[in-house]
């Protein structure tokens, strides 16, 4: 089945507000209360089905406006079925517009056995605009024998800044050829997050994220590195728990933006 979004996000009144939205089955979209930040907009991204299946293709296009603030998320896990000898097919297509700030945080991604996923993410800044985005994905169902199972997992995430790259990420995980518990790989851990910011607040993440490895408890037993991009800065997390990395995650997030404290 093929499925689009359009979502479009100005800000009207001193508010950001969908101005237009257009979505196939089964997607639905949700507006809750941001309690956090009542000047973001949340956008939840829902699905009125189970997961992925086989023949799935998603294709989601949005702009955020001159000085939105919005945040983007999804309702759960996202689970990837058994796709045959098929595939599923995901395309998200983000821009920025000038003074635009985009938290994009989707779930974690959950690829069952004998399932294949092709994703491609290709995100637009302007120059003045801030993005924070994250990238989570399972090792499969872990605790049911499915570590590594799937056929295939191939997710290619492409940010620019001004039509000029600075930053591409390819993920491909493919067992019957790589290793992916390796070194080089997921070193033995069943999660993998990963965390791009581009703004003003670059320094301040790479400070945190260096100082709280060594001797925060929540820290513990995640492997972390922080590197700078062309633009920007990407922090890579290694662990066996996705509530860990979550927490994390809504640190950086609550640091980043001045929410409440840690979790």
């Amino acid at each position: 089945m093929k499925s689009e979004l359009k979502l479009c996000i100005e800000k009207t009144c001193g508010r950001s507000v969908v101005t237009d939205s257009y979505a196939t089955s089964p997607i639905k979209l949700g507006y809750p209360q941001n309690y956090t930040d009542p000047e973001r907009l949340k956008v939840v991204i829902m699905m009125a089905s189970a997961g992925l299946l086989k023949g799935d293709i998603h294709q989601y296009e949005i702009v955020c406006g001159q000085e939105t603030k919005t945040y983007i998320t999804d309702q759960a896990f996202t689970k990837i079925f058994d796709t045959g000898t098929g595939n599923v097919q995901k395309e998200v297509k983000i821009e920025l517009k000038k003074n635009a700030s985009l938290i994009f945080r989707p779930s974690t991604v959950m690829p069952f056995q004998n399932s294949s996923f092709q994703g491609k993410i290709q995100i637009c800044l302007s120059e003045k605009s801030e993005l924070l985005y994250t990238d989570m994905i399972a090792a499969g169902r872990v605790a049911m024998g499915e570590r590594f199972a799937f056929r295939e997992y191939r997710n290619r995430t492409e940010i620019k800044v001004e039509d000029s790259p600075v930053w591409i990420d390819h993920c491909l995980l493919h067992p019957e050829i790589i290793d992916c518990d390796g070194l080089t790989m997921f070193d033995g851990y069943s999660h993998q997050g990963v965390v791009y910011y581009y703004g003003k607040k670059e320094e301040l993440l790479k400070t945190y994220v260096l100082s709280k490895t060594n001797d925060a408890m929540l820290w513990k037993d995640v492997y972390c590195g922080v590197s700078d991009t062309v633009k920007g800065c990407c922090v890579r997390m290694l662990s066996d728990s996705a509530q860990k990395l979550e927490k994390i995650i809504q640190n950086i997030i609550n640091l980043i933006f001045e929410y409440e404290h840690e979790v």
